[in-house]
C-alpha cells in the first residue's frame, strides 16, 4: 500500500473509526475519483484496501 501512496492516490486522511472496532482508519482517493478503506488493526499497520462498493457492502 505504501508504495502507491503518491502516484495512486491523491488525498489520504484519518478518518478516526470507520469500521466501530475502536481503532484508526483510513480513507483515500485515487486519481480517478475512487474511494478505498484500510482499516487499522491498532499496532501500526493498516489492512489492505477496500473500494467503495466493498465498503458499502461491509456496511450493510
Amino acid at each position: 500500500m505504501f508504495s502507491t501512496w503518491g502516484t495512486s492516490y491523491n488525498a489520504v486522511v484519518g478518518v478516526g473509526d470507520n469500521t466501530g472496532d475502536g481503532r484508526s482508519d483510513l480513507v483515500e482517493r485515487d486519481t480517478a475519483g475512487n474511494l478505498y478503506r484500510n482499516a487499522g488493526d491498532g499496532k501500526g499497520p493498516f489492512g489492505a484496501s477496500m473500494s467503495g462498493t466493498a465498503v458499502a457492502m461491509a456496511a450493510s
